[in-house]
């Protein structure tokens, strides 16, 4: 064969896949396809839950939905909304048949986020002509409350002192596993309480190709985003990846790595995150998670700058209004002292001569 024959063979071949039209086996696994790992784990533990109420397994859930008809599927979906706020949650890890429940019914916003999970499905399913309709679930409205609280100033302050002082103590120990499990933890705290980058984020922080230590910064490709970017971190972060590096060898990789199998193929997974600013935090009097260092990175932040593109450029947020979220501080004396004028109107008038 010649060499363009080979080309139209490829081509061909090529073509082949998209060949045929999609049915209601190929939706869910359309769906995820483009979705990032954090964002595909969330949409398969919600069909996980869809699957738990229909006693199907998880693989099964989007595909019977898509094959019942508008009708059946409004009624089953209304009726799996109802179950989910009557249904027992029991704190993680804890054992149903022996734990009492914490609550009874997902939080409103929860179950808002199940049922679009398959909204989104019935929708793609729409898209591919493989439905010709749409799930009709009126969603309950959710207030709009801001995310969970960081530490203050004074809790982050005490969280980087227990690590100075854990160092110190391990160094006079001559503790050299404890020396670098420090430094490193010292790392993740400095992006997530300087910086206010999320976890999953730091979990993608590469060396030496996402990592500059002069000026310092780091790459990552940002929630909602697809192309990385260079994000400036503070002087005190830059000094403390530099430490860590010193005794994590300097070898190519991921730059957060765990204790075990630290060869640079796997980073620190997000669940050793939160178990490692969990007890950094709770030694320290303050209790916190990955999450709230960077909702007191981004309030400090805030705080200290009323550039709402620098505030935006800082958290990584497209829209101010998620931005807002963010902001701890406590309006009451200012709504106060304001009130006091309002009680008394007259107050401010000038006595007459």
């Amino acid at each position: 064969m010649t060499k363009k024959s080979d080309e139209i063979a490829l081509a061909e071949q090529q073509l082949a896949q998209f060949s045929g039209t999609v049915g209601p086996d190929d939706v869910w696994r359309l769906l995820l396809a483009d979705k990032s790992p954090d964002t595909r784990a969330a949409y398969e533990y919600d069909l996980g839950t869809f699957a738990r109420f229909l006693d199907l397994p998880a693989d099964e859930a989007a595909r019977w939905l898509l094959t019942q008809g508008q009708g059946n599927a409004n009624r089953v979906v209304h009726a799996y909304q109802a179950w989910l706020y009557e249904q027992p949650i029991y704190a993680p890890r804890a054992d149903p048949a022996t734990s009492q429940p914490v609550r009874i019914g997902y939080a409103p916003a929860s179950v808002n986020r199940k049922i679009n999970a398959l909204r989104s499905v019935v929708k793609l399913a729409r898209f591919f002509n493989v439905v010709s309709w749409d799930l009709e679930v009126r969603l309950r409205p959710v207030e709009n409350v801001r995310d969970t609280d960081g530490p203050d100033e004074e809790g982050y302050a005490a969280i980087l002192n227990t690590l100075e002082d854990a160092l110190t103590e391990a160094r006079v120990q001559h503790d050299n596993r404890a020396i670098t499990t420090i430094l490193r933890d010292r790392v993740l705290i400095r992006l997530l309480g300087d910086r206010g980058i999320r976890r999953s984020e730091v979990a993608q922080i590469t060396w030496p190709n996402g990592v500059v230590l002069s000026p310092p910064k780091v790459e990552f490709i940002p929630k909602g985003r697809r192309i990385p970017k260079w994000r400036a971190v503070s002087d005190e972060c830059g000094f403390a990846i530099d430490a860590y590096l010193a005794v994590r060898t300097r070898k190519p990789g991921y730059l957060l790595l765990p204790t075990r199998g630290a060869d640079g193929s796997k980073p620190l997974s997000l669940s050793s995150m939160n178990r490692r600013v969990t007890y950094w935090s709770a030694k320290a009097g303050c209790p916190t998670t990955p999450h709230g260092l960077r909702h007191y990175a981004i309030t400090r932040f805030c705080e200290l700058c009323e550039d709402e593109h620098a505030r935006l450029e800082f958290s990584g947020h497209k829209d101010g209004r998620s931005l807002r979220r963010y902001n701890d501080r406590n309006y009451e004396d200012v709504v106060r002292e304001h009130m006091q004028r309002v009680a008394n109107p007259l107050a401010d008038e000038e006595p007459d001569q």
